[in-house]
């Protein structure tokens, strides 16, 4: 029930809150924490801008950050296929030679074959100095890939079909040059821009992979995701002998057993 002291009591209530923001507005009303618009920002724009037009695809784009711009894996001539898929938090990039017509498998053979996964990016602030995201790249002259549901066309690749396992198989009579003919080349950047701290595994193959968590229940589940019973080179630059805070020196590359 509203009394005459209830109603005077609501009305100094009014009062003492409208004072104490009309101080407020006095004093701190004027400070602008936001920073000033630029003079061109404040012009009205009469419709005539546009964006760059773009000239390549996110996975070329890609494809040339981990490859190199000016790799085979870039150029449709070589690798008439080339998609992307995004698994969780990273993202794979595949390109791959003349695809089956009509595979009606989810089995399927290309050739040659790259792959590149790039890993979760960290935020900037928690970067160390000169880290960038870390991609691991994977080439042969032949791959084997398995899919998880019957693949007709390419265009299934992009809709519901996920690449759960790949065998990789060298061949030294394949089309074109290729320095990397006859084996199968995994590298890693290490999470650096420097090309000569790569950590680079070559085999003669073949090499297999298996995505376990994609298939549960199988007798092999909980095993290594790669696996090869072929000889193993590994070449890490990044362990070679360099003064403190120097970068890695050039190297020649080698056989191991030649080293």
């Amino acid at each position: 029930m509203l009394t005459p002291r209830r109603s005077l009591m609501l009305l100094a209530g009014f009062a003492a809150f409208g004072c104490a923001y009309a101080v407020y507005a006095y004093i701190l009303g004027g400070i602008d924490g936001l920073p000033q618009l630029p003079a061109a920002m404040l012009k009205r724009s009469d419709g005539t801008f546009r964006p760059p037009p773009r000239t390549v695809s996110p996975t070329q784009e890609r494809l040339a950050q981990a490859f190199g711009p000016n790799s085979p894996e870039v150029q449709t001539a070589f690798y008439q296929n080339q998609f992307s898929q995004i698994k969780g938090d990273s993202t794979v990039v595949i390109a791959c030679g003349p695809w089956p017509t009509a595979p009606n498998s989810n089995r399927v053979t290309v050739s040659p074959f790259s792959l590149a996964r790039f890993a979760p990016p960290k935020p900037l602030h928690l970067r160390a100095p000169g880290e960038v995201p870390e991609i691991t790249t994977i080439h042969a002259d032949k791959a084997i890939l398995e899919f998880d549901r019957v693949i007709v066309s390419t265009t299934d690749l992009f809709r519901n079909a996920n690449l759960v396992a790949f065998e990789l198989v060298s061949d030294i009579e394949q089309t074109f040059e290729d320095p990397r003919r006859g084996t199968v080349h995994i590298e890693n950047n290490q999470k650096s821009a420097d090309p000569n701290r790569k950590l680079t595994i070559r085999t003669p193959g073949p090499v297999f992979y298996r995505d376990h968590k994609a298939k549960k229940g199988e007798p092999t589940a909980g095993g290594p995701d790669v696996w090869t019973d072929a000889p193993v080179e590994i070449v890490d630059r990044q362990n070679l002998p360099r003064l403190i805070g120097a970068d890695a020196p050039q190297t020649v590359a080698g056989r191991s057993d030649d080293v």
